[in-house]
């Protein structure tokens, strides 16, 4: 079935760009003739080599065109359902087919024109042959060649980029600092997909120092998994800023400094009320 849903986004299907992207992976991750499939966002960012924003964007431009169907929304761990409802039912048709297949008609149903003797043929033609001849347009390839040629290009062009040297060795800091670090496989799965997707790992690293910060003195069981912490973006929260050397918070400067002071000249003014 994937291969028949994806045959019907590349030739049916009316979205480009991310949204193409998206269309695609749904259709690859199709196992069962209903054409329904569970697709994170995290999965389909890293599929299609987009920003988050821009894959939330596609997919409900999809969902709003008819092509895609949100089935049930995502909830905790457990992924969105899809569906491709234009691939139900849909089969690619054969390699080198042309239409459908027909047999000998009847004979209510032939041309009344035959051709009066099976040997005849037009008019002799001397040695350069008939001045008729049909014209022809240029030279091509069979249709399947330019679809799966272009599959190839479409796939090149979405590769997924490596995580370089610097990248892992800043997930080993995130792993150590963040208070709750479990299931490392999950971990770092959640953490490449936001970090291809334009997400700075520094930032991750500061954000679960931050958190562990305030973690500190919470019930254990409160605290957040280090899957699900990036999975649900955590790192984007705003968190107390961290105390300084004499153990108190940092205090942001007023403008125009400390001013003494003084009683107002118009006492009327203590009348006023205060909001």
């Amino acid at each position: 079935m994937s291969i028949d849903a994806m045959y019907w986004v590349w030739n049916h299907s009316r979205s480009k760009g991310t949204a193409r992207h998206v269309m695609v992976a749904c259709a690859n991750w199709i196992t069962g003739p209903d054409c329904e499939v569970r697709a994170s966002t995290a999965e389909l960012v890293q599929f299609s080599n987009a920003a988050r924003s821009s894959v939330i964007k596609a997919v409900d431009a999809l969902v709003k065109s008819g092509e895609l169907l949100m089935l049930e929304e995502a909830r905790g761990t457990r992924a969105a359902l899809y569906k491709i409802p234009g691939a139900v039912g849909y089969v690619r048709p054969e390699r080198g087919s042309r239409g459908p297949k027909t047999g000998p008609l009847e004979g209510s149903q032939r041309s009344g024109n035959e051709t009066p003797n099976q040997n005849a043929r037009g008019p002799e033609s001397g040695p350069q042959g008939s001045e008729n001849e049909t014209p022809r347009g240029p030279k091509t390839r069979p249709h399947n060649q330019d679809h799966r040629n272009h599959e190839e290009e479409e796939a090149s062009s979405a590769a997924v980029r490596e995580i370089t040297e610097d990248e892992k060795r800043e997930f080993g800091a995130f792993w150590q600092l963040h208070p709750k670090s479990r299931d490392m496989d999950k971990t770092r799965d959640a953490w490449v997909a936001a970090v291809l997707s334009g997400v700075d790992p520094k930032e991750i690293t500061a954000a679960a120092k931050a958190y562990a910060r305030e973690a500190a003195g919470q019930e254990w069981r409160f605290i957040k998994q280090s899957d699900r912490w990036v999975r649900e973006r955590r790192y984007e929260d705003k968190f107390a800023p961290e105390p300084t050397a004499n153990g108190k918070p940092q205090l942001r400067a007023v403008a125009g400094g400390w001013q003494p002071f003084q009683n107002p000249e118009n006492h009327d003014v203590y009348d006023e009320p205060l909001i």
